[in-house]
């Protein structure tokens, strides 16, 4: 028997402008239309996707929200965290010529800014952190946040500058102070000690400035009252020698030119007298109602330079000695050197002060 030989469709590689070629019997070759293989692969997607379309509306609307509110759940549970938020809000100071006049203070927006921006870094300083974390009556310690830590104040105050944010609000006179951790109560407990102890402190700075400046008010009044009437009684002498000495025309004219001159110089020791009385007004007025007075500031920093700067350095060493001391003990000699130091340090401030 004859096997005659058979012949097979074979498929050609695709052009890479599109269509399809077969070859026919005895090798010729025929091609499809691009277009057509265009139209084809478009319904090929439609298909599938009209074929799995239960599927991807079941990951969609179903498995999807499930596993979202699942994994929310989880991290909910196994590892919260919340964000308690506080704010400040920063009021510019007063000046003792508005109060005087009784005139709406106008702030200049750079030096509020300004301000704004340093009771934020301040609201960051390490002698702050560890003043909160130090008070044994604070309620900082109560915390499941401060327990976790052993009484270790060095690693407690280096999570606290982690976790810590302080930012002005722009466009405001706020500072916002944040706290994250686990716990919100222990979040919302920790923004508050630290708010409301540095508003004491800042309170506390403010009371002494104060006091400051209205002692030094009263002696200048007190100096200025005094010399005011030296320039009374001279001038009650000088008329009683006038009238005494009486006579020619040469002579009364001299007399007329000295009580002249006594006169003026009464005049504005009258003008300087009641402008320190107006100044003790106002700073009274401003204390009363809490406000800071201005104008003080310049005399201070002009008659005491580096007061105010070893005072804030002052404070902060001693916050360090307080650390030390509870680190260390009393007898360890670095807890002994610190409090050398702050004690040199502390009675050069005292002999500054009473100088």
């Amino acid at each position: 028997m004859t096997t005659l030989p058979q012949t097979t469709h074979v498929r050609l590689p695709r052009p890479m402008a599109g269509g399809m070629q077969l070859a026919a019997q005895g090798g010729l070759a025929a091609s499809g239309g691009g277009g057509t293989g265009s139209q084809q692969g478009a319904n090929e997607v439609w298909r599938v996707i009209r074929s799995h379309l239960w599927m991807i509306l079941i990951v969609t609307c179903v498995i999807a929200p499930i596993a979202g509110v699942g994994v929310n759940y989880f991290l909910a549970r196994n590892y919260p965290r919340y964000t308690a938020a506080g704010f400040i809000q920063v009021q510019p100071q007063v000046m003792a010529k508005d109060v005087i006049s009784a005139n709406t203070p106008t702030s200049d927006p750079a030096n509020t800014a300004l301000e704004i921006r340093t009771h934020a870094q301040l609201l960051r300083t390490e002698s702050l952190l560890t003043k909160v974390l130090q008070n044994v009556n604070s309620e900082v310690r109560k915390t499941r946040w401060f327990a976790q830590f052993g009484g270790d104040i060095r690693k407690a105050k280096a999570d606290f500058e982690d976790n810590l944010s302080v930012t002005p609000v722009q466009d405001t006179k706020l500072v916002k102070v944040e706290f994250t951790y686990a716990e919100p109560v222990d979040c919302k407990t920790i923004v508050y000690e630290l708010v409301s102890t540095y508003l004491e402190d800042q309170k506390k700075f403010t009371i002494d400035s104060l006091l400051d400046r209205t002692s030094m008010l009263n002696n200048v009044r007190i100096k200025t009252e005094a010399r005011l009437k030296d320039l009374r009684n001279e001038m009650h002498e000088k008329q009683i020698k006038l009238n005494t000495d009486g006579g020619g025309i040469g002579r009364a004219g001299v007399k007329e030119m000295e009580l002249s001159k006594l006169i003026s110089e009464q005049i504005d020791a009258q003008m300087k007298a009641n402008k320190a009385r107006a100044e003790y007004d106002a700073t009274s007025s401003a204390i009363q109602q809490g406000q800071d007075p201005g104008g003080v500031d310049m005399a201070v920093q002009h008659m005491f330079p580096y007061l105010m700067s070893e005072e804030w350095s002052l404070g902060d060493m001693q916050a360090e000695v307080e650390a030390a001391k509870e680190q260390y003990g009393d007898e360890n000699p670095k807890y002994k050197s610190f409090l050398r130091r702050y004690e040199i340090k502390q009675a050069a401030y005292q002999k500054k002060s009473e100088e």
